[in-house]
């Protein structure tokens, strides 16, 4: 029973993974969310309703891994001919464009922004925009969703969503011209590269170059994020 007035209870836990699993991280996600929730209940005796709040608290999980110090580098080049599901004699027919770039890290950090260039070294056609865009890939076990689907095989089902978009270039861009890519990860959105028996949470940024006649070239490129302690 307590007095009236302000009443301060402390209290502490230790959270840890669900029987042998390890601690996941909190995130946010279209298909797979992963909460973590102190929910607080107070009861007032018979005649009165009980009191009850919910609130979330965020988990992160550095980890240490080998390899992070030194950052994976892509560099790209994108034309026609390096562009897919497009037949080769219809290659020709696809004004010439040239656009190169770099990524400085595929192996990306989540506490920092993702970082490179763009470059469009030739374009007979004028450019509309160029943007950036951060994709989820998130997989669920078939088995899960009540399908046909064995966990112990590893079957699937994969959706790619978007998390947000940066546009890099509005108008056609000067040839020559080193256009920066800074993207900020946004908390909760995303978290480490996951993979388990039953899931997974993978990402990838999307390249899109749009051009004044309607037509757009994407180039995708893997990535995985780490927190580090």
């Amino acid at each position: 029973r307590m007095e009236m007035g302000v009443t301060k209870v402390p209290f502490s836990f230790k959270v840890k993974g669900i029987k042998e699993n390890a601690l996941l991280e909190t995130y946010h996600g279209a298909y797979i969310s992963v909460n973590y929730v102190v929910k607080v209940t107070v009861e007032r005796g018979v005649m009165k309703r009980g009191l009850m709040k919910e609130l979330e608290f965020i988990v992160e999980v550095p980890h240490r891994k080998k390899g992070l110090d030194v950052p994976e580098k892509v560099d790209f080049a994108i034309s026609p001919q390096t562009i897919d599901n497009v037949k080769s004699s219809a290659v020709g027919k696809i004004p010439a464009f040239e656009i190169e770039g770099t990524l400085h890290r595929k192996n990306c950090l989540i506490n920092m922004p993702i970082t490179g260039e763009v470059t469009v070294k030739l374009s007979e056609t004028d450019i509309s925009s160029i943007d950036l865009q951060l994709v989820r890939v998130e997989s669920v076990s078939k088995a899960l969703g009540g399908s046909s689907g064995d966990v112990s095989k590893g079957e699937m089902a994969k959706e790619a969503t978007e998390i947000e978009s940066l546009q890099m270039a509005a108008g056609d861009v000067v040839r020559g011209l080193t256009i920066p890519i800074y993207l900020v990860l946004p908390r909760v959105y995303t978290c480490p590269s996951l993979k388990t028996a039953t899931f997974q949470v993978e990402f990838e940024l999307s390249l899109q170059v749009v051009f004044e006649d309607g037509y757009m070239v994407t180039e995708t490129f893997p990535i995985s994020l780490h927190r580090t302690q």
